[in-house]
């Protein structure tokens, strides 16, 4: 269990849309080192120059261990907010960390 919490963490990186690079990398490093279950959601559109599935690719390569979320926001409707669509892609778990 991460840093001596009496159960084992939880993390979420949520809304990436950035390309893959060093900076990414080291967010997810970062965050692996808090939480012993780390969930990152990334998100986008259809016209993205680098699309939600092959970012969502790149992190499942690096860090197989990472539980992917892909979220595109077309899922979301022209009057839901992203965070209602982050609700219905994720559990009903809670984060330790965000």
């Amino acid at each position: 269990m991460a840093h001596g919490f009496a159960h084992p963490t939880t993390g979420l990186i949520a809304d990436w849309r950035s390309r893959p690079d060093a900076r990414i990398r080291f967010t997810i490093d970062f965050a692996r080192a808090y939480a012993d279950a780390l969930t990152v959601v990334v998100r986008g559109t259809a016209a993205d120059l680098v699309s939600v599935q092959e970012r969502g690719s790149w992190v499942r390569s690096h860090f197989p261990e990472v539980k992917v979320v892909e979220v595109y926001e077309s899922d979301c409707g022209a009057n839901t907010r992203l965070a209602a669509a982050f609700a219905m892609a994720l559990p009903a778990d809670r984060f330790d960390f965000l």
